[in-house]
C-alpha cells in the first residue's frame, strides 16, 4: 500500500489511534500499580588514602574497576547475604542487575547499588557488600601478615601507650609494602532509600501507550490493505477492473477538492493515475458513463478531472448527458455549453468559442448548456471536436448519460480512447450492467469498470463561478 492511500486510512480512523493509545496507556499504568515496589540504596568506598603521592593516587584509581568487578563476584554477594541476613540467589541478583558496582578511577570512588524489596534491605545488603570489600582491600600476603603480626606483639611496642601503639602500627603498615595503596574505607554507608526505584509508572505507561498506537496502526493498515485487495478483485469478467469510489449521497461538492485529505479524494488520485497513466502513457480521452441512475457518473467524472488537473495536466471536463450532473455539481447551469451546439452543421471553433469554461487552474469544463438535446452529433463531427479539444488540453474527460438511455454514449466510446462503466453498488442490476458493458465492448477498445460505493459522510457542498 502506497503512503497516499495510507495517510487518508490513518486519518479517518484517528479515533480509533487515539483510543488504542489511551488504552495502552491506561492498562499498562493500571498494571504498573499491581507490581510490588522495589529500593536502591548505595554505599560508596574510596580507594587508597585519602592524601597521597601522585603516583600512590593514580595506582588506587585503577584499581577501583577492580574492587567494581570484585563486588559482583558471587563470593562477595554470599558473604553478604550472608551478613545481612537475607536469602537470595547471588547469581540472580547480580543478573539481574539488583547488585552492582561501579568505580571512577578519576575520584576513586566505588558505588555499591543494591535493589530489595524494602528499604532497610536495600541498605543492609549494599553495606554488607561494601563492609565485605574493605575486608578484602586488607587481606596481605603471609609474609606481610606475619612480619606485622611480630612488630605488634614486640615487648617495646607494649610499653607505649595505646594511641601512640596504634600510630606506630599504622606507620609500620606504610613503611611495610604498598599496603595502603589498595586500602578501601567506606565514605558515604547506604541509607534507607525514600523513595521506590520501581516499577516505573510513568515509563510502563508511555510504553504502553506506544505499544496501542502501533498495534492500531497495524491493524488498520492491514485493513485498508484487505480492502484495496478485495476492491481489486470486484471486478467483470473479461474486464479491467480499476477501483472503488465513494460517492457523496446526494452528490455534493468534489471530494478532490472539498476534503483533499480523505480517503474518497486518495482513491480518486489513484483512479485518475490508473485511467490516464503517467507523462501521458495512458488514455488520453475517457468517457465515463453510468450503467443506471445517472447520479454517480457526474461524481465520478467531475473528481476524476479534477485529480488529473491537480497533478499538473491540463484537462476538458464534458458534460455530455441529458441531465447536467457534472454542470449541477460545479454550479453551472446558467452557462451555455454542449447542448447548445449544433450536431449537424456550424464551425466548431466558432460553437466552442465562449463555451469553454476555465473552472481551476488546469480545469476546463464545457457544461451541458441550456437547451434541449438534439440530435447525436455525427461521429466525424465528434472526432473533430475530441481533437480540437484535445488542442486545447493533456486529458479529456465525457460524462455522458446510461448507453440504454442516450446514443451520445455509444458515440462517444467509438472515438475516445477508453470507456468506463461506473457501476453503482446499491442501484445497478446484474443484466443493467451486463447490456451496458455488451454495448460499450462493441465500440470501444478498452473498457474499464469502477464500483461506486455510497458514502455515509456528506461532503459540503460548494458553489463555484466560472472566475473560480
Amino acid at each position: 500500500m502506497s503512503e497516499t492511500d495510507l495517510m487518508p486510512q490513518l486519518r479517518r480512523w484517528w479515533w480509533v489511534l487515539l483510543a488504542a493509545t489511551v488504552i495502552g496507556g491506561a492498562s499498562a499504568y493500571a498494571a504498573a500499580t499491581t507490581l510490588a515496589p522495589s529500593y536502591r540504596a548505595e554505599a560508596r568506598l574510596l580507594v587508597g588514602p585519602l592524601n597521597a603521592s601522585q603516583s600512590t593516587i593514580e595506582a588506587a584509581g585503577k584499581l577501583g574497576r577492580t574492587y567494581a568487578e570484585l563486588a559482583k563476584s558471587r563470593p562477595v554477594v554470599a558473604a553478604a547475604l550472608d551478613r545481612a541476613r537475607q536469602s537470595a540467589d547471588p547469581d540472580d541478583l547480580i543478573k539481574d542487575g539488583k547488585l552492582d558496582a561501579t568505580a571512577n578511577e578519576i575520584s576513586r570512588l566505588v558505588t555499591v547499588e543494591a535493589e530489595r524489596g524494602s528499604r532497610v534491605a536495600a541498605a543492609d545488603l549494599a553495606n554488607a557488600v561494601a563492609r565485605r570489600l574493605v575486608e578484602e582491600s586488607r587481606s596481605r600476603p603471609i609474609e606481610q601478615n606475619e612480619a606485622l603480626e611480630t612488630f605488634r606483639t614486640s615487648r617495646a611496642l607494649s610499653r607505649l601507650k595505646s594511641a601512640e601503639r596504634a600510630d606506630v602500627i599504622e606507620a609500620a603498615e606504610r613503611t611495610i609494602g604498598e599496603a595502603m595503596v589498595g586500602r578501601l574505607q567506606i565514605v558515604d554507608p547506604a541509607r534507607p532509600p525514600r523513595d521506590p526505584a520501581g516499577p516505573r509508572k510513568n515509563l510502563l505507561a508511555a510504553m504502553g501507550a506506544i505499544a496501542g498506537l502501533l498495534l492500531a496502526a497495524t491493524v488498520i493498515v492491514l485493513y485498508a490493505a484487505g480492502g484495496a485487495a478485495r476492491d481489486d478483485d470486484t471486478g467483470t469478467a473479461g474486464h479491467r477492473h480499476l477501483g472503488v469510489v465513494a460517492t457523496p449521497s446526494p452528490p455534493g461538492a468534489l471530494a478532490v477538492e472539498a476534503d483533499p485529505d480523505s480517503d474518497a479524494a486518495a482513491r480518486y488520485r489513484v483512479l485518475a493515475a490508473r485511467a490516464t497513466g503517467r507523462n501521458g502513457s495512458g488514455a488520453r480521452s475517457i468517457v465515463v458513463v453510468d450503467s443506471g441512475d445517472e447520479e454517480t457518473r457526474g461524481v465520478v467524472a467531475g473528481n476524476i478531472a479534477a485529480a488529473v488537473a491537480e497533478a499538473g495536466r491540463s484537462v476538458v471536463l464534458v458534460d455530455a448527458t441529458a441531465t447536467g450532473g457534472v454542470t449541477d455539481l460545479l454550479g453551472l447551469r446558467d452557462a451555455e455549453g454542449y447542448a447548445d451546439m449544433d450536431p449537424n452543421g456550424g464551425r466548431l471553433n466558432d460553437e466552442l468559442e465562449g463555451r469553454l469554461i476555465e473552472y481551476s487552474g488546469r480545469l476546463t469544463v464545457l457544461p451541458r448548456g441550456h437547451s434541449v438535446p438534439r440530435d447525436m452529433m455525427a461521429h466525424d463531427r465528434l472526432r473533430a471536436l475530441l481533437a480540437l479539444l484535445h488542442e486545447r488540453a493533456d486529458v479529456v474527460v465525457v460524462s455522458t448519460s446510461p448507453v440504454d438511455r442516450s446514443p451520445s454514449a455509444l458515440g462517444w466510446a467509438e472515438v475516445a480512447d477508453a470507456a468506463m462503466l461506473v457501476v453503482d453498488e446499491r442501484a445497478d442490476s446484474e443484466p443493467s450492467l451486463t447490456e451496458a458493458l455488451d454495448a460499450l465492448s462493441a465500440k470501444s477498445p478498452a473498457v474499464t469498470t469502477v464500483l461506486a460505493r455510497r458514502s455515509r459522510q456528506r461532503l459540503r457542498a460548494q458553489a463555484h463561478t466560472a472566475n473560480d
